[in-house]
């Protein structure tokens, strides 16, 4: 007969990984959204510096973990033109052309870099 053990108890190991998982997407979730914020703060327009300082991450919990963040404007009625272009003025005669502040670092993150940053979070979790 045998007997197979291991030093470091992969079983009780093996019991805390969804908790670890969970945690890392939490991590995950946190650092994408600070990601997007400051580059998006960067890559904003300035003039007065309101826009800037008005894009914001919005964490959403439950049961301790983050379910959802949302990073944006919502109090700034000229940021969404000024992200995705468009006309705007008396008659919507001034067309103006987006700068992609906010949405462009979304589309980086799509391109793989959130990937990467799961990819980080799951192995300092899991001890990888």
């Amino acid at each position: 007969m045998f007997k197979f053990t291991t030093k470091d108890n992969l079983s009780a190991r093996m019991k805390l990984a969804p908790e670890k998982i969970s945690r890392a997407i939490s991590n995950t979730l946190i650092d994408i959204a600070d990601e997007i914020n400051e580059k998006a703060k960067n890559k904003s327009p300035y003039q007065t510096g309101t826009l800037r300082r008005g894009i914001q991450t919005v964490p959403t919990y439950s049961r301790g973990q983050v379910k959802k963040i949302e990073v944006g404007t919502s109090k700034i009625p000229y940021a969404r033109i000024q992200d995705l272009g468009g006309k705007a003025g008396r008659k919507k005669s001034v067309k103006i052309r987006g700068k992609k502040y906010l949405t462009g670092q979304l589309d980086k993150m799509k391109k793989g870099r959130a990937e990467e940053i799961l990819k980080k979070n799951l192995e300092e979790q899991l001890d990888v």
